[in-house]
């Protein structure tokens, strides 16, 4: 069965995003709101767009060499779910960075000026003004990333495992969804079958996610706007 690829799936979502939306969205504030157009700024921008196009497998073995000693403080012995959480947090910071500083330019100057001129300073603009603002163009950056995370596999492979778990928690192995279809049509003999079923489950889940996220943009840009 699939269930434990769903679970693990949901376990890998929710540790990536734990770690990677705080950093990339602070990152992004940063960038936008607070740094100075200088050659350091203009640096970090370069290593953002770099680290999104380097290749997964090479985070998978990142992961493994630097981040498996954090996740032993948890008690983990092996390859496990958490490892692959972390390590997918590292592969999702680009996109979470660019897609949150580019929801933070789209929103008006004129709404800054506004705030600034009836006494509110800078934090209090970011936070209560800008921020809210563009919360939507963020959601459709947490959908990509979460999009990514489903459909990830190479660097899965290193730091989880393609051990099949039913009942899988975050210091042990397990499959994802993407990476049971790899562990399926590996094998002597491909299940193109069951392979299908969970691709259309990834199908499903990702049309969900879209839907929720495009119902909760429209709502909150008329409660906005």
């Amino acid at each position: 069965g699939i269930r434990g690829s769903i679970l693990a799936t949901l376990y890998l979502i929710v540790v990536a995003l734990l770690v990677s939306l705080p950093l990339g969205i602070a990152a992004a504030i940063y960038l936008r709101e607070y740094a100075s157009k200088n050659k350091l700024t203009g640096w970090i921008r370069s290593a953002v767009e770099m680290l999104s196009g380097v290749p997964s497998i090479i985070f998978g073995l990142m992961g493994v060499t630097v981040l498996f000693p954090i996740t032993q403080l948890f008690g983990a012995t092996t390859t496990n779910i958490l490892l692959g959480g972390l390590t997918l947090a590292v592969i999702l910071l680009p996109t979470i960075i660019r897609s949150s500083e580019e929801a933070l330019i789209v929103v008006p100057q004129s709404l800054r000026d506004a705030s600034l001129s009836i006494g509110a300073n800078q934090s209090q603009t970011i936070f209560k003004v800008v921020l809210p603002c563009a919360i939507p163009g963020i959601l459709t950056g947490v959908l990509l990333s979460i999009g990514r995370v489903i459909g990830e596999s190479a660097a899965l492979i290193y730091t989880m495992g393609t051990y099949v778990n039913d009942t899988p928690t975050l210091t042990s192995q397990g499959t994802s969804l993407a990476v049971h279809i790899y562990n399926i049509m590996s094998s002597e003999m491909p299940n193109f079958e069951l392979a299908s079923a969970i691709s259309i489950v990834i199908l499903v889940f990702v049309l969900i996610l879209n839907i929720i996220v495009k119902l909760l943009s429209r709502k909150l840009n008329k409660a906005w706007y």
